[in-house]
């Protein structure tokens, strides 16, 4: 109370429930408030594993325990209060970490990602709000961006998604040549980083549940109390069939409001994170061999976005959050000046865009070559003979093949290794796209690159409609001589 010159002894007598051998694990003065003064004691040398933590408002002249309704088998080693919320406390037990943001009424475990071990020592960074944990013999464990914590109550109608803290534009690189620890080998010793990107806490106060989730949940009540569980009608069993489980999903917002990306949410009950990795919608083609594989657009640029969380039940979408806002901000100012970050990801969407709509023309040519081989079959069962017919039908296989070749090049060379007279469309695309792995901006090459497939796209796509158009009257040749029906798909 005067700098240190005088210090006041606290008889444990006077705090009440305390046992007298008691150890002092930690003690704290409050960050807000200069009268209040919190205390961890540990009395297990004497077979006592209570937890003991005391509050005082008045400098250690009286005290309130406030352990409540931690196990009584779990003593205390730490204690930390929040530096923004002076109601949010963290302590570290011999069994995992607990919070509070109402000290006077219980503590929540923080148990997600951690393992049920001591906790000897906690730390708060101030700048990223992450709370970290060095545990008893399993190393330092890291809750990011705790903030989510300081809003949280008790009183959330059915689910609260936090606002996140705001994230960096950058590309990611792989220093070890892969993914992770790449091929170091499992004696080469690496922890996850946090998701890169925007991570989302939420809050769901119940888990949704299917009509089968629910029957089943029923049926196994019954069991417990030993009674008859019947067997459901078949019509139940049909519709719990065409059912669709439910979900949770995110969506994320530009600032015009349009919908950049859905991501598919953990639907569970409590705390819940997700992370988004700054991508937008793909836009590859699809088809029945990849729709169901997760795939991403370019980044998008760095501004504002917005986010909201969705329960989809049935197949709809039904909003069960706020809308919250938040920033994607560069990380750093380039050392070389860079070209526009708006010109970047239009370039960056421009090779993407060309990317699709040539594997789209690939896929459209493998089903129009195999279109001209039906016809091929067709005109040789036909009851009529017709050379000019055939000859046509030939010409168009052959048109398709050299089409295909310029295309994609010679599958004799592709074969055994050997590469192409001169590039292909490819080449000049899998060049412009290394531009994607930074954001400085396209190079004059691969500028180049993109404007000479551009233009080689734009000469196959007239040689593939002037093919398309020349099949439809020799549709007609094949029905005046009998040939059988084509399925024109």
């Amino acid at each position: 109370e005067d700098g240190g010159e005088n210090w006041r002894k606290i008889s444990f007598y006077k705090i009440p429930g305390l046992p007298k051998n008691a150890f002092v694990n930690d003690i704290k003065a409050d960050l807000f408030n200069e009268n209040i003064v919190y205390a961890v004691f540990d009395n297990h040398k004497y077979g006592d594993y209570k937890p003991y933590i005391y509050m005082s408002n008045n400098k250690g002249l009286s005290w309130k325990k406030i352990t409540l309704n931690i196990p009584e088998n779990n003593l205390i080693w730490r204690i930390i209060q929040d530096h923004i919320d002076p109601n949010l406390f963290f302590i570290g037990t011999e069994f995992g970490v607990y919070f509070t943001n109402q000290p006077s009424k219980k503590w929540t475990k923080l148990s997600s990602g951690i393992p049920n071990i001591s906790v000897r020592d906690l730390a708060i960074q101030k700048r990223e709000n992450d709370l970290i944990a060095g545990t008893f013999g399993r190393g330092i464990y890291i809750l990011d961006d705790y903030s989510s914590l300081r809003e949280f109550n008790t009183n959330i109608n059915e689910a609260k998604l936090f606002k996140p803290r705001d994230s960096y534009w950058y590309k990611q690189k792989r220093v070890l040549g892969g993914k992770r620890k790449a091929s170091q080998g499992d004696n080469f010793f690496i922890a996850d980083n946090p998701p890169f990107g925007v991570e989302f806490t939420y809050f769901l106060n119940e888990k949704y549940f299917s009509d089968k989730d629910l029957r089943l949940k029923k049926e196994k009540e019954l069991e417990s109390k030993n009674k008859e569980v019947k067997f459901p009608n078949w019509d139940v069993l049909d519709d719990e069939e065409k059912e669709v489980n439910p979900s949770i999903i995110l969506y994320i917002y530009s600032l015009d409001n349009m919908i950049i990306k859905k991501i598919q949410a953990i639907n569970k009950k409590g705390f819940n994170r997700i992370s988004w990795d700054l991508t937008s919608e793909s836009m590859e083609v699809l088809s029945s061999l990849n729709y169901n594989k997760e795939q991403s657009g370019p980044m998008v640029n760095y501004g504002q976005y917005s986010a909201k969380l969705f329960k989809r039940i049935n197949g709809l979408d039904i909003p069960i959050s706020e809308m919250v806002f938040f920033s994607i901000k560069p990380l750093y100012e380039n050392s070389l000046k860079a070209q526009s970050t708006e010109k970047t990801v239009n370039f960056w969407n421009e090779i993407i865009d060309l990317h699709n709509k040539t594997k789209q023309l690939n896929l459209n040519l493998k089903k129009l070559k195999e279109k001209v081989d039906i016809m091929i079959k067709s005109y040789e069962r036909a009851s009529k003979s017709d050379k000019i017919i055939q000859s046509k039908l030939f010409d168009l296989r052959l048109e398709l093949l050299n089409l295909n070749q310029e295309i994609n090049g010679s599958e004799s060379r592709s074969k055994i290794g050997e590469p192409n007279e001169y590039p292909t469309i490819w080449n000049y695309i899998w060049a412009a796209r290394s531009s994607l792995s930074n954001t400085y901006g396209p190079t004059k090459t691969q500028i180049n690159s993109i404007n000479i497939a551009t233009n080689m796209y734009d000469k196959f796509i007239v040689s593939y409609n002037e093919i398309q158009q020349d099949i439809i009257p020799i549709l007609s040749d094949l029905e005046k001589i009998n040939a059988p029906k084509i399925n024109t798909y």
